[in-house]
């Protein structure tokens, strides 16, 4: 009897299933990347705002010339909210929204007579839920 030479049909069948399980997993591995990537530079983008206010706040805090704390902050388009406690310290809220990339800013600085006080900048994006930095730092006026 002669051995004819080829592929049965259920070894063709069986390396089609194998290889649509594995191009199934890598199929969810390059989802999950794409949705990290996508995060990661929200939250890139959102650090990078935090800090740019930051640099406007320090900036604008040392050209005082008598206003108060919350003149000086208002003027950078910030809306002045209430004064809060946070761990017995008194601080001043602020927030503003940027319509046109749909983020809100919250400003707070600690009111306390000192010419350093503490900062905490969060900035939300809107359309995605959970999406949020913080930045933290000590602003010197005056």
């Amino acid at each position: 009897m002669e051995s004819e030479k080829g592929f049965t049909l259920v070894e063709v069948l069986v390396s089609i299933v194998l290889l649509g399980i594995i191009f199934t997993s890598f199929y969810g591995l390059l989802v999950q990347s794409a949705q990290t990537n996508t995060v990661s530079r929200t939250m890139m983008d959102l650090s990078y705002v935090a800090q740019n206010e930051f640099e406007l706040m320090k900036a604008k805090g040392q050209e005082t010339s008598g206003k108060t704390r919350i003149q000086i902050v208002e003027e950078l388009g910030y809306t002045y909210r209430q004064t809060s406690s946070i761990n017995g310290s008194a601080w001043l809220e602020f927030s503003k929204t940027i319509p046109l990339d749909n983020r809100r800013i919250v400003l707070r600085v600690e009111n306390s007579p000192s010419a350093l006080n503490r900062v905490i900048i969060e900035v939300f994006e809107e359309a995605t839920i959970d999406s949020n930095t913080k930045l933290e730092g000590v602003l010197r006026w005056g």
